[in-house]
């Protein structure tokens, strides 16, 4: 008897070409197609991405991180008050090598650590750091 013969792979269906672009023919239906483009994008995202219900990141020690800029403490929930908190509602700004905050535009570091040692403009409750629940 012979040996049956090894199992053959199956066919691979042809994959179709993706069409061309079409040619632009000026710089406004360019910028036309490409706003339309980001449209189909983002509707497309919004739908894929449900409403997942977030809840606050506990760390191991069991307390929450807060996520306002320049704060990154952790803290007891209860502990929680409307001092509690000295952070920078500004974003951080790092450009060539300055660094410095949008709400504190005057100071400018060019050290990492002297950038987070520029004292805080605000004062406020924590705001914990959230993660997909």
């Amino acid at each position: 008897p012979q040996p049956p013969e090894p199992p053959k792979p199956a066919a691979r269906a042809p994959v179709a070409a993706a069409p061309s672009p079409q040619p632009v023919k000026d710089i406004n239906e360019y910028n036309r197609q490409q706003a339309n483009e980001k449209k189909q994008a983002a509707a497309a995202n919004a739908a894929s991405a449900p409403d997942r219900p977030m809840k606050p990141m506990v760390t191991k020690s069991g307390r929450y991180k807060c996520c306002n800029g320049g704060c990154n403490q952790e803290y007891e929930p209860d502990e929680n008050h409307d001092t509690a908190c000295r952070y920078h509602p500004g974003k951080p700004i790092f450009h060539d090598l300055k660094k410095y905050w949008s709400c504190c535009s005057n100071i400018v570091k060019y050290d990492w650590d002297e950038f987070m040692q520029i004292e805080p403009c605000a004062i406020g409750r924590h705001n914990p750091k959230m993660v997909p629940a």
